[in-house]
C-alpha cells in the first residue's frame, strides 16, 4: 500500500519539488496552497493518485477544517508535512505579522491537528520544514528566524510527547540552508553559498523522512553551518 502524505504549501519552491519527488516514489499525495491553479497544474505532473485543496493557513480555523476534509477525501493520512512559509524583509509590522501568522500560527494550528490525528491513529509521521536560520536571529531576519526557532522547538516538544506516550509517531525537523526558490531570489547572491536546486533539496528531504530522522540538514553539509551559527559569540554577530 502506498503511503499517503499531505504537503502544506505545495504550489512552489520546496513544497512543489517535494511533491514531485514523493510522487515519483509512489506516494499518494494531498496538496494544499492558496493558489489552486498552481496546484492543479502540479497535479498533472504527478502520476500517483493526488488530491488538491485550496488553503490559506493564515485563516487557521478554515485551514483546519479544510485539512480534515482533505484527510477524509484521501481515506486517511500517514505523513503531514508543514511547509507553509513566507520570508519577508521584516521592515514593517505588516510584514512581521504576516510571517508570524503563516510560519508560526498557520503551521502550528495544522500541526496540532496532525498531533491529535496521529495520537488517535497510534501511528504517523509529522514533518516540519524549519531552517538553519533557527539557530541564530540576525538583524536582517529577526522575525523570520524567530518563527523557524518556534517551529523547531514545537517539533522537539511533540517528539518528546509521543515518546512519553510510547506511540510510534515519528517527528522530523527539516533544516534547509539556501535553496533556489522565489523566497531566496530576493537575497544578495554574494551572500549565499552552497545553494541547492529545489529538486536536490527534495531528494534529501524524502530520504530524511524515509529514514525517520529526528533532525535533518538540507543538504547534509549545512549541519556544520548550523553548529557554527549556534556557537557564534554575540560580539562577532554584532559586527556583521
Amino acid at each position: 500500500m502506498h503511503k499517503k502524505a499531505i504537503i502544506i504549501g505545495a504550489s512552489a519552491g520546496i513544497g512543489k519539488a517535494l511533491a514531485i519527488e514523493l510522487g515519483k516514489n509512489g506516494y499518494e499525495l494531498g496538496l494544499t496552497a492558496r493558489r489552486i491553479g498552481l496546484l492543479e497544474s502540479l497535479q498533472k505532473e504527478i502520476a500517483t493518485r493526488t488530491w488538491v485543496q485550496q488553503m490559506d493557513v493564515a485563516d487557521t480555523e478554515a485551514a483546519r477544517t479544510q485539512l480534515a476534509a482533505l484527510v477524509e477525501k484521501m481515506g486517511g493520512m500517514d505523513i503531514l508535512i508543514l511547509n507553509a512559509a513566507v520570508g519577508l524583509t521584516g521592515t514593517t509590522w505588516e510584514e512581521n505579522k504576516t510571517m508570524i501568522e503563516v510560519n508560526t500560527l498557520g503551521n502550528i494550528s495544522l500541526g496540532d491537528f496532525g498531533v491529535h490525528y496521529f495520537k488517535d491513529k497510534k501511528q504517523g509521521h509529522l514533518v516540519g520544514i524549519s531552517s538553519v536560520a533557527m539557530h541564530r536571529a540576525f538583524r536582517t531576519s529577526v522575525v523570520y528566524s524567530a518563527t523557524k526557532s518556534f517551529l523547531s522547538a514545537y517539533l522537539q516538544g511533540i517528539r518528546h510527547f509521543f515518546a512519553y506516550k510510547k506511540l510510534p509517531v515519528d517527528v522530523t525537523d527539516i533544516r534547509p540552508g539556501f535553496v533556489e526558490t522565489d523566497m531566496t531570489s530576493v537575497n544578495d547572491p554574494k551572500k549565499m553559498f552552497w545553494i541547492s536546486k529545489p529538486e536536490t533539496a527534495a531528494y534529501y528531504i524524502r530520504k530524511a523522512i524515509e529514514n525517520k530522522k529526528s533532525i535533518a540538514y538540507i543538504t547534509p553539509r549545512w549541519w556544520l553551518i548550523g553548529q557554527i551559527m549556534r556557537l557564534l559569540p554575540d560580539w562577532l554577530v554584532h559586527k556583521t
